[in-house]
């Protein structure tokens, strides 16, 4: 008899669904915030009361997750080195059959 919980087709489905929901989910939360974070621009963010190094910071940190979201979805090119064999591949669209419907 084996400890712990054992591995089933069952949970590994379920374990493969979820994770692609989390994924496209954190991808859409990540943009939706980058475009609210790059409205607001570095004086907005200082008028909440972040110091101009930490505003500036904080859209760097933004831009750089949302370009991790923009390879999830396809709109940002992934590889390659000088320009070449770079390629655009769209992460969501080849896992939605994942979680197609939810």
């Amino acid at each position: 008899m084996a400890v712990g919980d054992q591995t089933s087709q069952g949970a590994v489905n379920a374990t493969l669904t979820q994770l692609a929901r989390d994924w496209r989910d954190l991808a859409d939360r990540t943009l939706q915030r980058q475009a609210e974070y790059v409205k607001l621009g570095a004086s907005g963010l200082q008028g909440m009361g972040f110091t101009p190094a930490d505003a500036t910071t904080a859209l760097d940190d933004i831009n750089h997750m949302a370009t991790l979201a923009g390879c999830y979805k396809g709109t940002v090119q992934q590889g390659g080195s000088g320009g070449t064999g770079a390629i655009l591949f769209n992460f969501q669209d080849f896992l939605t059959h994942l979680w197609a419907g939810q």
